[in-house]
């Protein structure tokens, strides 16, 4: 079985035997016949659905640059770019790279821990 990991690379697991496959992501991204056109940058690129609750898709980088604006806003409730339907956790996880993800679970710890009048 494979699935994405949350840093975009595809993981794959083989009787117990666990292991990345990294060279398949990378062929893809050279294959032209599996990029489609980004519905908010227009970019041929590999697309990502922004949840599972939507059908949505647009690239890693438009999903990124999104979730980067908005928490420098300070906002944690993270939409969809298209429909507007909330990305869960799951969501954010399985489509950011890994230092935006950590962006994002850091701010969101700092919210938590400034709402916590033990920690002000």
């Amino acid at each position: 079985m494979i699935q994405e990991a949350h840093d975009g690379r595809l993981f794959c697991e083989l009787n117990g035997n666990q292991g990345f496959v990294i060279s398949f992501f990378l062929d893809m991204e050279k294959d032209q016949s599996v990029l489609e056109d980004c519905m908010i940058c227009n970019e041929k690129k590999i697309l990502f659905r922004t949840t599972y609750a939507c059908e949505d898709t647009c690239c890693q980088d438009c999903i990124s640059n999104h979730v980067k604006a908005q928490l420098e806003r300070n906002n944690l409730r993270i939409q969809c770019l298209a429909c507007k339907e909330l990305m869960k956790i799951e969501d954010l996880q399985r489509v950011l790279p890994r230092d935006v993800f950590s962006l994002y679970e850091e701010t969101s710890t700092i919210r938590s821990l400034s709402d916590d009048p033990k920690y002000v």
